[in-house]
């Protein structure tokens, strides 16, 4: 992407960018392909995918909280607070504690309930160890 896609992006009223935050994304992804390329050319790289990289700070099963009320879903935790100076250490930027947390509630890596909203087949997953696979369903049934 050249200068004047960059523009033309920070420019676009319906988008609201700054040409700062537009290169940061760029650079993100730059940092995301470095370290794909690198893990696929080497198994003993302490590069992995972007993907793997981040389920293996959760131990490739979604952190599952509940909580009462939303207002007690905090904004950082201290696992987004590492995951983030893990990256700033690979060269992204931008991805402070707050924005790394939203990411993983996002992505499926931390799953926050409410209430009793769902616990029944919830309880059932967790017993029978398939909360990873079958998450999703639970929220197409519940919902």
């Amino acid at each position: 992407m050249g200068e004047k896609e960059i523009l033309e992006i920070s420019s676009d009223r319906a988008i609201m960018l700054a040409e700062s935050r537009v290169r940061c994304i760029l650079d993100n992804a730059k940092c995301i392909i470095k370290c794909s390329i690198v893990a696929y050319l080497t198994s003993l790289s302490k590069c992995r995918s972007f993907s793997s990289f981040m389920w293996g700070y959760v131990n490739y099963k979604p952190v599952i909280n509940k909580y009462r009320y939303p207002r007690n879903v905090p904004l950082r935790t201290p696992k987004a607070e590492a995951i983030s100076k893990d990256l700033l250490k690979h060269g992204f930027q931008v991805v402070g504690p707050v924005i790394v947390y939203s990411f993983m509630q996002a992505a499926g890596l931390t799953i926050n309930w409410f209430g009793s909203f769902g616990v029944t087949r919830f309880s059932y997953l967790i017993i029978s160890g398939d909360v990873a696979s079958d998450f999703v369903v639970v929220f197409e049934a519940e919902t």
